[in-house]
Parts: structure tokens; sequence; C-alpha cells
């Protein structure tokens, strides 16, 4: 809003209103015009006291007046009142017409209007009194007769021209009425399975007293008589109910004749619903084989699928007794989202270790109340292949040009690596392997490239499942075997074979045989007189196995780790 006046011309001046102030100046004709942000003076209604002071070198002089603000009006419509309930019948109609109440501000002129069933804007004034309430009366004649719902506003107009308007709604109903309490059939206004077996199904309702009321419902028809409350119930043998999977709404109509001869008729839709229409299990489980292989099953698996939408519950039971496990069984809801896909996951504890097929049920409610189950399955693979066993190496003075290993039906992958860091590289595959070479029972895979100096190689088995063991055969060490190359990253080494080096010498701590490989917390280490291993750490020596014909120590590192080394190496622990 805007406050002018007149001063002093081209001096300088303020304007303190609510406790603000506002510098301005005083043009040349000795006019002024502030204008008065709405965060100053805001809507409401109140009064406050403006100062305007200029001051010059002739002194300070200060106008003073009061700012009246109100942009506010108020009123209220209240239809509850009509006809005692909101709702008007012919009765009261005729006798009454239409009650509206209201408030507004006090002694303000109001403006109220009735609308229905084609009767056009019906307009009278009133006015409210000092405590601002305010009553009209629609006569009879104003309302025509109907079932319809009127609207009426109501506006008023203060003093200070500021508008306010309310609206509502009335309920008319002047002919005979029928209702059909849809709600209550199947107990929600649902049919399903189990309720549609039943012997019968109950439709009620409401009319006139006494009217005579058909109600058609599937394939069936009864004609029943209203009791004195106005209450109707007809009684259906569920024969009449289509059969099969059904998922729809179907209509009951009441058609009703009370005792005058008016007659109304009146729809309901329940639902018809027998069956949970979607229940699926994903498939495949972990990846694209359906397997779950050891390093899946490390990390939990998590089952999913969908299921009808709205389903209220979702229950999954997992068997892997197949695996031996006793009491290999877990049962537990699922997550279920708002569109219907479910989840549920199993921790890696809750998943037996061994080769077998795991059972899964899935059991679903839906919101009607049906049940459906389904069953699938998936196979669980957490044996890991043997390391592979080297026999020999192709070692020439231009580097490593073949390496040969024990017959192995996995898929066998021989990677090299730098140990400075430079990472690894795949040299040959089990399709360049030469079977049953040099000797039988032996495979030998040659490379493109001779591997030189500075590198060693990996040897990995992988099955049909994707679990992999490998053997980190060290070729070119004369030292100390570094364990920390990049290049070893991702393997799961479960073994090192230091035959085909010179003096090797192998450190180790409990964590560096831990991180080697996710399968287990086991290294076997082959090698000869001329290699050590030192261990850092507390070793208790435990047994002694054969494997190949060689003698080998097994020591117990604590937890489940173990370090499986050839008798012939030199061994040594420093016990921290």
């Amino acid at each position: 809003m805007e406050i002018s006046g007149t001063g002093t011309p081209n001096a300088s001046a303020t304007l303190v209103i609510n406790g603000s102030t506002i510098p301005f100046d005083i043009d040349g004709s000795g006019q002024w015009s502030v204008t008065v942000p709405t965060n100053i003076a805001g809507e409401g209604e109140y009064s406050y006291e403006v100062v305007a002071t200029v001051t010059t070198g002739g002194g300070t002089s200060s106008a003073t007046d009061f700012l009246d603000v109100d942009t506010v009006n108020e009123i209220t419509l209240d239809t509850s009142a009509a006809g005692g309930d909101g709702t008007v019948n012919l009765v009261e109609r005729n006798a009454v017409g239409v009650l509206v109440t209201g408030t507004a501000e006090a002694n303000a002129t109001v403006t109220v209007t009735f609308n229905g069933n084609g009767s056009g804007n019906i307009t009278h004034t009133t006015q409210a009194d000092g405590n601002g309430n305010w009553t009209y009366t629609f006569s009879g004649a104003e309302v025509p007769g109907g079932e319809y719902q009127a609207a009426v506003s109501a506006t008023s107009t203060d003093a200070a021209g500021n508008a306010a308007f309310a609206r509502g709604t009335v309920e008319v109903d002047t002919l005979a009425s029928v209702d059909i309490r849809e709600e209550i059939v199947g107990g929600n206004g649902v049919i399903n399975h189990v309720e549609r077996g039943a012997q019968t199904i109950d439709i009620t309702g409401q009319a006139d007293a006494f009217s005579e009321v058909r109600v058609t419902f599937e394939n069936g028809s009864k004609t029943v008589v209203a009791g004195e409350d106005g209450s109707w119930t007809a009684n259906f043998s569920t024969s009449v109910i289509r059969s099969g999977n059904v998922e729809t709404f179907t209509t009951i109509t009441a058609v009703a004749t009370d005792p005058a001869g008016n007659v109304v008729t009146d729809q309901a839709d329940v639902r018809l619903d027998t069956w949970v229409n979607r229940l699926t299990l994903n498939s495949p489980v972990e990846g694209a084989d359906n397997t779950v292989n050891r390093a899946e099953a490390s990390d939990g698996v998590t089952l999913t699928g969908t299921v009808e939408r709205g389903a209220t519950e979702v229950i999954v039971r997992f068997d892997a007794s197949q695996s031996g496990t006793p009491s290999a069984i877990v049962t537990r809801a699922a997550t279920v989202d708002a569109n219907g896909n479910w989840s549920v996951s199993y921790a890696a504890g809750e998943i037996p270790d061994g080769t077998y097929q795991a059972n899964v049920t899935v059991a679903a409610k839906d919101l009607a109340g049906n049940s459906r189950s389904i069953n699938g399955q998936f196979d669980v693979d957490t044996d890991v292949p043997d390391a592979p066993s080297v026999e020999g190496i192709g070692d020439y003075d231009r580097g490593v040009t073949f390496v040969t290993i024990d017959g192995n039906p996995d898929d066998i992958r021989v990677h090299s690596y730098d140990e400075g860091g430079n990472g690894r590289s795949l040299i040959a595959t089990d399709g360049d392997g030469m079977k049953n070479f040099p000797a039988d029972g032996e495979e030998t895979f040659s490379f493109d490239a001779p591997v030189v100096d500075g590198k060693q190689l990996v040897i990995t088995a992988t099955d049909d499942a994707g679990n992999s063991n490998s053997t980190l055969l060290v070729v070119d060490v004369n030292g100390v075997v570094n364990l920390n190359a990049a290049g070893l990253d991702t393997f799961n080494i479960g073994a090192i074979d230091l035959d085909q080096g010179d003096n090797a010498r192998l450190t180790l701590t409990k964590e560096s045989i831990d991180a080697l490989s996710n399968n287990d917390n086991v290294l076997v280490v082959h090698g000869s007189i001329d290699d050590s291993v030192t261990f850092n750490g507390n070793a208790a020596w435990k047994e002694t196995q054969q494997i190949d014909g060689r003698s080998y120590d097994v020591y117990s590192l604590g937890d489940d780790s173990e370090l499986v080394i050839d008798s012939s190496i030199a061994f040594s622990q420093n016990v921290v």
C-alpha cells in the first residue's frame, strides 16, 4: 500500500510504521510517497500509528496519522440443520423447507442462494445478529421434489468492502428408496474361493418399510419384503455363482416398490475373486545358470518373484535338506512392494555347503483371502575344484613357453601377472591345452608369447557352477615371493607351487592366507628343499598328510585357517 504527504522540498525523511523505519526523499515540489511492503503491514484487521519525520538544518518536524487496515472477512455455512440431519425428506420439505445457518461478521448482510434439481438460483438476503449468527429458511415451494443434491452458497460483504463466500450441499429425497449393503456380502464386499464353496450367500439392504424388493444376483433372482425397519435379506444358493478362476465385479440389482406405488432401483457391485491371479518365482537364481556357487552363496541368496497386487502375505519355504544337513529348512515371510514384487533373503549361514538341489515353496494370500502356492527349485554347488597340480613347465632362455598340469575335468585358464604391479594377462585357456601330453593324464598349455623374467603364473580351474580354485606357480623367483602384487587380485589362490622357483622365500600370516581365497582359509604350499616358508604368528602342528605321494605337514592357525606345507620345505615361524 502507498502512504503519501507533503514536506520540506528536497529533504530526506523517515516513515515509522509497526516498529519499522522506511527512509524516503521529498521531491522538489514538496510531495512524497512511500510504498509499504506487505511484511510490515500485512493482511488482517488492525490500526497502526504512522509517523513521518523530516530533519533539516532548520530543525526536526514530525507528522502523525493512524492507518486502519481491514483486509479480512469471514463467513461459514452449515447445512446440517436442514431436515435435522442435513437431508430433507418429503415431509420436511413440505413442513419446513430447507434451513441453513452460519456465522459472519456481526450485523453483516448475508446473501443466501439455493440451486437444486432445475430450480435455478433462488437468492434471498438476511442479516447476521450482533454475535455474527445468521439463519435462513427456503420455503417448501422453492425446493423441487426428487432425489438430488442441492447446492447452497452464502456471501457477505463487510463495511470495508471485503467479500467472503461459503458453499455447501443439502440432500433432498422425496422418493421411495432402496439400498443394497454390498459391503456385507462375503463379510467385506468380496466373495472368495472359500465363500463361493459355502452353502449360501446373503444379500441384505434397506428400503422403505414393507416395500417389495426383487433382487437379482448372478444367475438367480428372489423377491422379499422389507421389514418394519426397512431391512431386507435375500438368501442365494452359491450354485448360482459362476465357476472357475474368476476375478471380476458382479452386479446386484434390487427393484423396490413401496406401499404407495413408487418404484426405485438400486444396483451395487461386489467383487467375485476366487483365486490369486499371479504368483511366480523368478528363475534363474543368482546368475544365468540357476546354480548357486560358493561365491554367490557367500553373501547370501535372495529369491524374488511376483504376486497379485495387494497380496497380504507371501511365505517362502527354503528346503535344503538334500544337502544332508539336519534341519536345513528355513521358512520366512517375504517383503512385497506396491507392484506385487516380492523378495526374501537367506544368509550365507542358512545355505548348507555341498552339491544338491534346493526346493522352494512359495505360498501367498491375496486381499480377498484366497490362497495359492507354487514350487520351484535351484541347484547349489559350493564344492570347489581342486587347485591344479603342476607337473612341469617349458622353461627356456627366452622365457616360459608352456605349463603342464595333471588332467583336470574343469575349465582351465592360465594367467600371467607382473609382480611389479602391472596387472595380469590371460595367456592360455582350455582350448589351448594338449590332452595326455607329454604323458597320459596330463595336459599341456602353450603360450603365444613366452612368459619372461619378472612374471609369475596363476592356473585356475573353474567348474560348471562357476566355483574356482587357483594355483600360484612361482616360475622365476630367486628370493622373496610377493603375495601383494596387484595381479593376484580376484583369484582364489588355494595353492602356491614353489617347485619351479630357485631358493623361493615365502612369508605368510594368518591374515594373508585368509585373504588369498574366498573359498576357504586353507593354503597348500608345494616346494622343495631349497625353498623356505616363514609364518608370522602361532602355527600349531596338527598332522601329516600325503598328497601325490609326498608328505605335507598340516598346521592349525586358529579359527578354521590351516597351512598345508610340503615337509621338504624349510619351515619356521615367528611367534607373536
